[in-house]
């Protein structure tokens, strides 16, 4: 004899099937069922929308060179890979980098006035601190690029975040409105 597993089953299967008389649904299960996924959709799209960027005019098609000499280079810096960090007073999501000054061209939103020059810092993933010889309001979007480089190299804007008077000049704490490339982060040592 079989054990009870291995015996074949003379149930049938049955299969629940609706009369079409049923099948009729109130019309505020329809409606609320709509909304429901309506709801659910736009939720969807409004997590995957792109962040609200600034609108960024493009440079005019040659740009005069600065008309002052660059302020002096900031105090030499020792080798240290990256800044103290102290993570109880520290804001930054990315690591600030300390190392040789960049001598950059800095001008405004919309390249109305000359550039001027300035040396960047230090620098992070998402933004530079600048020494300028003039102070810069708060909220103020500047562009920047290495002085260095070909003028086919895209200017980068930044928004300054906070303004100190340093040693030789003002030293702009400054947040990149998109996030660069990491080719174009390392122009800017």
């Amino acid at each position: 004899m079989l054990p009870h597993v291995l015996r074949p089953s003379r149930r049938r299967a049955t299969v629940f099937t609706m009369p079409p008389e049923s099948a009729d649904f109130p019309t505020w299960m329809i409606w609320t069922s709509l909304a429901l996924a309506s709801a659910a959709l736009g939720l969807i799209v409004f997590a995957w929308r792109k962040p609200r960027q600034i609108a960024i005019s493009q440079p005019p098609s040659s740009i005069p060179p600065a008309s002052e000499p660059p302020p002096p280079p900031p105090l030499a810096v020792a080798p240290m890979p990256l800044a103290p960090f102290n993570r109880a007073t520290e804001r930054r999501v990315g690591f600030r980098r300390v190392g040789n000054p960049v001598e950059v061209l800095v001008c405004d939103l919309e390249f109305k006035s000359p550039p001027v020059r300035g040396w960047v810092v230090d620098r992070s993933r998402l933004g530079v601190r600048l020494s300028l010889a003039e102070k810069v309001a708060n909220g103020t979007v500047l562009q920047i690029r290495p002085s260095s480089v070909s003028d086919n190299i895209p200017w980068q804007a930044v928004e300054v975040r906070n303004a100190q008077p340093g040693e030789q000049a003002w030293e702009l704490g400054c947040q990149f409105t998109s996030e660069p490339s990491w080719e174009v982060l390392l122009l800017f040592g």
